[in-house]
């Protein structure tokens, strides 16, 4: 990959889905000759935020490693990430990226696969000079129709056991697939529609800082430098739902996963969604879903086959 010449170009969205597409097309290109380089991180403590690690994602996260080497710090472990290979960071692993010193330069591509959409940014380190590299500065999301797809396979691979020869080959087949979709969705225009800048961030942010109680209109207004009514009644007509209830929407999604998942009280899942009041989290949780948090975990408790 002529990673070079790319660096040089990105000053500019549709620059980054350039390259997002030229690294799906020379991926493609080389599994007719072998499988795909992947790593699919863990963690026995999902969702629940670490000392050593900056965040976790609500939703899957994907990284192509355009150039360079990358190393992900998990609880249990660190990944190293060489150019051509990608990395699946799963739903609540809590994670956090470094660059290793004996690298020139680290580029990567960071995709958020959601089920209605695909949020990418582009992330050099260090910066070279007339790249926008860190997350905040040069973002977006895509809206393709292919987004739910990637989502069932990403969830899919997960779930399979990698001690197996068959497995390997059939997670490498359905990365394969991945590649592809988001080499479509990048590609073309008829299966993807782009939000605009202002929306991109907002989306963006709520997923980074779901978790903190600090998340709200006014507090995006600051960090997207636009006025609490600019951004609301434009992420309103991008997506046809109010800011708000997109926030307590993906709350309300991560409270879900954590009474699902973990044996936190309701305070902590309250807490850990962004909730300091437990039972405005309760009246929020029974809004979106006709149930208090504690039937909803009982009800997820009865129907577990185990």
């Amino acid at each position: 990959m002529n990673e070079e010449k790319f660096l040089s170009e990105i000053k500019n969205l549709e620059a980054l889905r350039g390259l997002a597409k030229f690294f799906c097309e020379d991926a493609m290109a080389k599994f007719k000759r072998k499988p795909i380089q992947y790593h699919i991180a863990s963690s026995v403590e999902k969702f629940r935020h670490q000392k050593f690690a900056s965040h976790f994602h609500v939703e899957n996260e994907l990284v192509l490693q355009c150039c360079g080497t990358s190393l992900w710090k998990l609880k249990e472990s660190t990944i190293e990430v060489s150019a051509g290979h990608i990395v699946l960071l799963p739903r609540g692993v809590p994670h956090k990226e470094y660059q290793k010193k004996s690298d020139g330069r680290s580029c990567n591509i960071n995709l958020y696969v959601m089920s209605h959409a695909i949020g990418y940014h582009c992330n050099v380190v260090p910066r070279k000079q007339n790249i926008p590299s860190g997350p905040r500065d040069m973002r977006g999301v895509i809206k393709t129709k292919y987004s739910q797809l990637m989502v069932d396979l990403l969830d899919e691979i997960v779930c399979q056991p990698l001690d197996q020869q068959y497995e390997e080959i059939l997670i490498s087949r359905m990365f394969e697939t991945v590649i592809g979709l988001i080499r479509k969705s990048f590609t073309n225009s008829e299966a993807a529609y782009e939000y605009s800048h202002v929306t991109s961030m907002c989306i963006q942010e709520v997923l980074s800082h779901i978790s903190s109680a600090e998340l709200n209109v006014a507090w995006l207004s600051n960090r997207v430098n636009r006025s609490s009514d600019y951004i609301s009644n434009t992420f309103k007509k991008d997506t046809g739902t109010k800011l708000t209830d997109y926030i307590n929407t993906q709350r309300v999604s991560l409270g879900k996963k954590l009474l699902d998942t973990t044996n936190l009280d309701i305070g902590e899942v309250a807490r850990s969604c962004g909730y300091l009041d437990p039972n405005y989290f309760g009246r929020v949780f029974k809004k979106f879903t006709t149930l208090t948090p504690r039937e909803y975990r009982r009800g997820a408790l009865l129907s577990d086959p185990k």
